[in-house]
């Protein structure tokens, strides 16, 4: 399960960053939520930061004594992608040894305006389960599909083309089996074909007999 959930806070840290570093979060407002401009009004904006900031401080050491975007820096960074909100700034902080640390932070909000990640500098130190069940969903599709598409590659690898013993016939066909002195080849669209050895190229005899060996080997 622990392996899950790496795997998943990895997925959406790919997806995060390939992203432009920032999630689909849909405003607090009804209004924003629905806007395909990328404008959020000033209360708005107000809102997240606040909303933010008290997400960071869930996860410092002395958040009391936290000061948020100083100096210069007094407004965070609050933007939207799509339905979703991002809030980025600077945070000065204690650490447990009473010296403070400057992270920049990261807090992305939720379609229900919940809090879905929390990134303080290089570490995720948050990211809901209700992300991590999607990027577990996603990661066992992309699973699916790569083996989809694995086995795919592996049953059309079966298929060759097959030549009669004059040279001017030829069939696209996987190798079935031998039995009754006949060779049984089944076509793309699943038509089986049987064939005497003898009318078989000494190339295709060659091959199909090797096949029967290995096939024997592998019981």
């Amino acid at each position: 399960m622990k392996v899950a959930k790496a795997l998943a806070i990895a997925f959406l840290l790919a997806v995060f960053f390939a992203c432009g570093g920032s999630f689909d979060v849909p405003e607090s407002k009804q209004q924003a939520s629905h806007s395909k401009s990328d404008e959020i009004p000033v209360e708005d904006r107000v809102d997240y930061q606040m909303a933010a900031e008290d997400a960071v401080k869930q996860h410092l050491k002395y958040p009391l004594d936290a000061k948020f975007n100083p100096g210069l820096l007094s407004v965070a960074d609050v933007r939207r992608a799509g339905t979703d909100v991002q809030v980025t700034g600077i945070v000065v902080a204690k650490n447990a040894l009473g010296g403070e640390l400057t992270h920049q932070y990261r807090v992305v909000f939720s379609e229900d305006d919940d809090v879905s990640l929390v990134q303080l500098g290089d570490e995720v130190v948050y990211v809901s389960q209700k992300l991590i069940d999607a990027a577990e969903e996603s990661v066992e599709k992309a699973t699916k599909a790569t083996a989809a598409a694995g086995g795919a590659a592996e049953e059309d690898n079966k298929y060759r083309t097959w030549t009669d013993n004059t040279g001017q016939h030829q069939v696209e066909a996987k190798f079935v089996e031998f039995k009754a002195g006949k060779v049984s080849l089944e076509r793309r669209d699943g038509k089986i074909i049987e064939m005497s050895p003898n009318r078989l190229s000494d190339d295709d005899v060659k091959w199909y007999r090797e096949e029967l060996k290995r096939r024997q080997e592998a019981e």
